[in-house]
């Protein structure tokens, strides 16, 4: 404990003198980032939030979240969330972005609509930016094109229902029984709702602020091309208008900050739940939105339209599949060889079963069981494949033998991958070592299909692509 405090003392303590310095240092960069701050919380961000604020506490105190959400509620079901609540707080998380919804989880904890185990559970979902901020902001504004807004937004509200129902799923749900309703609490007066949601806006637009300084002071440290990492971990409004001057990169990256949201979002639904609200689901979830978020925004950019595309469509989807294997199979190479060894190491039994069966047939059945996974993960990724070739209307004469050769490399990559996180498992005794280096390796593995191919071979977690039959360059 005294040495958690000295910890965070000292962080405090550094913040602050970093703060201090850069006010000195470069008092004009840090006028117009602060500048640049206000005609943000003043322009789109007061549009995308301060609605939606008294919109989401209406709905909440009204009851109305229960059956407006209605729509949500399989998407929720899918998480292992059946209060008829959860809903109405993805919906509000789906309108208005990260802050109402967070404000909409805490009135529905506070009414007894949800748990508080259920509302942590539904953030990983919720929080995410506004669809007025991602589509008419970030894609119109900053990248030209009010369809690639349309894409981020698909890929980043999609990847948080499917990590929300992942992460739920490993943690053995969210509590299936219905919460307890809680006391009997009078409508909201309108007055003292829209004097809350001020409040909160005035407490959002200061992290913003905030934390849009200290990227700036970061970013000046920095050569252009790496000056929006800091701002992409800080902030995300700052994060994607760096990234959008990046060129090439510019709509990935900006799907990058989108998924990581930066500590100022995640400081900021802190400020708004209580503390019963756990935010460790969120915390985690980041790691796993990352890659597949930028996946399916990949897979959403890579749908060819004319006929000069459809022409060709075979070559690019099969050019376009390893890279996506990449970001996401060794995180998932990495939670089954975790979730296969979990059972073991939480329960104390690998004592116990050494002396039922021998070590050999007891990692025999765990092999087995994994290459049958892997088998119909790879399975059902080339009948994902042929669905897109029939159903796109593909022109070009279907490669059988470049498909088949696709396959057994995922396949045998897979393999590799997944043997080596099992040993992982049963050397540290603990899976999280593993899923650790599954996340870290799948980020080396993207950045390795666009090295020379000498250093892609010494990336393991890249093999997807120097083994395919195109190349990067």
């Amino acid at each position: 404990m005294n040495r958690s405090w000295n910890f965070r003392r000292g962080v405090l303590l550094a913040l602050a003198g970093y703060t201090a310095f850069l006010v000195f240092a470069a008092p004009q960069r840090c006028a117009d980032a602060l500048q640049a701050g206000l005609r943000l919380c003043g322009g789109p961000l007061l549009v995308s939030l301060f609605p939606f604020l008294i919109v989401s506490a209406l709905a909440a105190g009204c009851g109305a979240g229960q059956w407006l959400g209605f729509v949500f509620r399989p998407a929720a079901r899918l998480m292992g969330i059946r209060a008829k609540g959860a809903g109405g707080v993805l919906l509000i998380g789906a309108l208005g972005g990260f802050a109402p919804a967070a404000v909409a989880a805490s009135e529905a904890v506070r009414t007894g609509q949800l748990t508080s185990r259920q509302a942590s559970a539904l953030l990983p979902a919720c929080v995410c930016s506004g669809p007025s901020f991602v589509i008419l902001t970030v894609g119109q504004q900053m990248l030209g094109s009010r369809a690639v807004g349309v894409r981020l937004f698909a890929a980043q509200l999609l990847a948080g229902y499917l990590t929300a129902a992942l992460l739920c799923r490993m943690q053995g749900g969210a509590g299936q029984a219905p919460p307890a309703q809680g006391e009997t609490i009078p409508l909201p007066a309108l007055d003292a709702v829209i004097a809350q949601a001020a409040v909160t806006y005035l407490k959002l637009c200061g992290f913003v602020l905030y934390f849009r300084l200290l990227a700036a002071g970061c970013g000046a440290l920095l050569p252009q091309p790496w000056a929006a990492l800091p701002a992409m971990l800080l902030e995300v409004c700052s994060g994607c208008d760096q990234a959008a001057r990046t060129g090439l990169w510019a709509s990935t990256l900006c799907c990058a900050a989108l998924s990581v949201q930066g500590v100022s979002v995640l400081l900021q639904v802190r400020t708004i739940c209580p503390a019963e609200i756990s935010l460790r689901p969120l915390l985690a979830a980041r790691a796993v939105h990352l890659p597949l978020s930028v996946a399916l925004f990949w897979l959403g950019s890579t749908a060819p339209t004319g006929q000069d595309e459809l022409a060709n469509a075979y070559s690019a989807l099969f050019f376009g599949a390893p890279i996506i294997n990449t970001i996401l199979l060794p995180v998932l190479m990495a939670v089954l060889a975790s979730r296969l060894w979990d059972v073991e190491v939480k329960g104390y039994t690998a004592k116990l079963l050494y002396t039922l069966q021998s070590r050999r047939s007891l990692f025999f059945g765990k092999a087995v069981f994994g290459l049958g996974e892997i088998v119909l993960m790879v399975a059902l990724e080339a009948a994902v494949l042929l669905l897109l070739g029939h159903t796109q209307g593909y022109t070009e004469a279907f490669p059988a033998g470049q498909f088949a050769y696709l396959n057994l490399c995922t396949l045998t990559v897979c393999t590799m991958l997944y043997f080596s996180e099992l040993l992982l498992a049963l050397w540290f005794s603990n899976p999280l070592p593993a899923v650790c280096v599954g996340i870290i390796g799948a980020l080396l593995g993207l950045f390795s299909a666009f090295m020379p191919q000498i250093a892609s071979y010494f990336v393991p977690w890249g093999y997807f692509v120097p083994l395919c039959s195109y190349e990067v360059k």
